[in-house]
């Protein structure tokens, strides 16, 4: 079954589609918003032996249904892990960023692992 887009891409731009409008106004659903940040972080990695263990996301702002600019950071770029930045721009302002802590996989301990 296929799925309207999120957004449209044009050049550098995302545009949002109706289907993106969040329940509370003309804005951008939340969700929608941290699928977009999370898509950008994990495209900053291109090396499938690290796997996210942690993302945050702010939403300090409502963002439009308006194009959005998306640009990323890997502030950290080491053998064990990897921390991307990410954030949102619409009219040249940030409105939506992210943090997110990728590791690299690796061979579990030897003994016993606690587990609930």
């Amino acid at each position: 079954v296929s799925h309207p887009p999120y957004f449209l891409r044009d050049e550098n731009l995302y545009i949002p589609t109706e289907i993106a409008r969040g329940g509370w106004g003309p804005s951008l659903s939340g969700h929608v918003v941290g699928g977009l940040l999370g898509w950008a972080v994990e495209r900053a990695v291109d090396d499938p032996q690290f796997q996210p263990a942690r993302l945050t996301i702010d939403l300090p702002r409502p963002t439009a249904l308006e194009p959005l600019e998306v640009h990323t950071l890997v502030r950290q770029d080491r053998r064990r892990l990897r921390l991307v930045d990410a954030v949102l721009v619409q009219h040249g302002k940030p409105v939506a960023q992210a943090s997110a802590l990728f590791l690299r996989r690796g061979p579990q301990p030897d003994g016993q692992v606690w587990s609930h």
